[in-house]
């Protein structure tokens, strides 16, 4: 057993040492002073401190000037930095169920990176680090936002269901610090029951299986969506799994039908913000074009090549509907330029090299377009 005392609390309203001229005071105290000619040591194990609402450089300097208080008096006891922590409010809900981080969450996200980084590496002399805290609370009115997730349901407490949604950024910054292997983008090893109900992919060192597998091979395969970058994990409480163009989502409570599982709306999250001008429908007047077709739900048009890819390859319930009309525009991971078109679901890119042949017309690699930000492990 360990008996670390504390805690001091470094105070930037009061004065930048009196968390340490009270720790000298300690170390003069006669009860200390006596106890330590008695036993030949302290009376703790470590001394805990909250390094509180300063930047990463001063809580390394302040750290400092405790272990050298500690040093001036022969105390070799370790430190353990009990609380620290960074409020960051979480964004509102998306209908695409990605969210794009706040300034706050960001500025949370990198603080924690930085400082567990530099204790790590700068400052042997810390024994522990513990994050404040796990999950936001309050008061039954307004959250206190010191959390890394919230929880479910939770009634700001610690409540029945504690599925964590939304994480925030620094939630997947803490994991790549303390287990990394536990990140669903972390390759995982062959599992020993892959066969036919279970694929493994060397090549990106994800797995496939159950209802995702059923639909990957039932409507395209590798072809349309790519390999799996992520393994299942949840969010907001649904299973999903990244593939290079698309994320799969499970919905139980269609199970048995078609929609037992359908792609995540990235087509939808990677367009946002941006306008596309609603077209007009056809005139009554002219006759019906067979090559292309009015979506009046959105204002766009579906023609020519996408428009076969589009019915050949699902339609509506894959991809969903036309967004945006066709436009040029350059691919994020080959620096070219292509006509593409996006859907809710989707983007579609025209080919020309490979005119002719079923390559003609690709999905663009949204799942890693998505799996790039900090804004898909909600």
């Amino acid at each position: 057993m360990q008996f670390v005392a504390g805690s001091l609390l470094h105070d930037r309203e009061s004065g930048q040492t009196d968390h340490l001229d009270w720790l000298r005071a300690v170390y003069e105290s006669s009860a200390v002073r006596d106890y330590v000619q008695r036993t030949g040591r302290y009376p703790w194990d470590g001394i805990s401190i909250h390094p509180y609402n300063l930047p990463p450089e001063e809580t390394l300097a302040d750290l400092r000037r405790l272990r050298a208080l500690q040093t001036e008096y022969g105390d070799t006891s370790g430190v353990w930095v009990t609380e620290i922590g960074y409020p960051a409010a979480p964004p509102e809900w998306s209908v695409s169920g990605i969210m794009d981080p706040t300034q706050q969450e960001l500025e949370q996200a990198e603080f924690l990176r930085e400082v567990y980084t530099r204790l790590r590496d700068e400052t042997p002399f810390i024994d522990r680090v513990f994050w404040f805290k796990y999950e936001d609370f309050g008061d039954g009115h307004a959250y206190a936002n010191w959390g890394l997730v919230r929880l479910r349901d939770s009634a700001f407490r610690y409540g029945r269901e504690a599925t964590p949604w939304p994480r925030k950024p620094a939630y997947m910054v803490y994991q790549s610090l303390a287990r990394p292997e536990m990140l669903p983008t972390a390759p995982v090893p062959p599992p020993p029951d892959a066969g036919s109900d279970v694929w493994y992919f060397p090549e990106t060192g994800h797995t496939l299986r159950g209802p995702f597998l059923r639909y990957w091979l039932d409507h395209g395969g590798l072809a349309l969506f790519g390999y799996p970058k992520t393994e299942v994990f949840f969010v907001a409480g649904r299973a999903v799994q990244y593939f290079e163009r698309a994320r799969f989502e499970y919905w139980p409570e269609f199970r048995g039908t078609p929609y037992e599982v359908q792609l995540g709306l990235l087509g939808w999250y990677v367009a946002r913000g941006r306008q596309f001008e609603r077209q007009p429908p056809p005139s009554p007047d002219q006759p019906p074009d067979p090559n292309r077709v009015y979506f009046p739900e959105t204002g766009q048009y579906l023609s020519g090549a996408f428009k076969r890819y589009w019915e050949e390859h699902g339609g509506l319930a894959i991809f969903g509907y036309p967004i945006s009309g066709e436009l040029s525009e350059v691919n994020p991971e080959d620096g070219k330029t292509y006509t593409v078109q996006y859907f809710e679901r989707a983007r579609f890119e025209y080919h020309p090299e490979h005119a002719g042949t079923e390559h003609e017309v690709q999905l663009g690699l949204l799942g890693n377009q998505v799996l790039s930000t900090m804004s898909w492990y909600r």
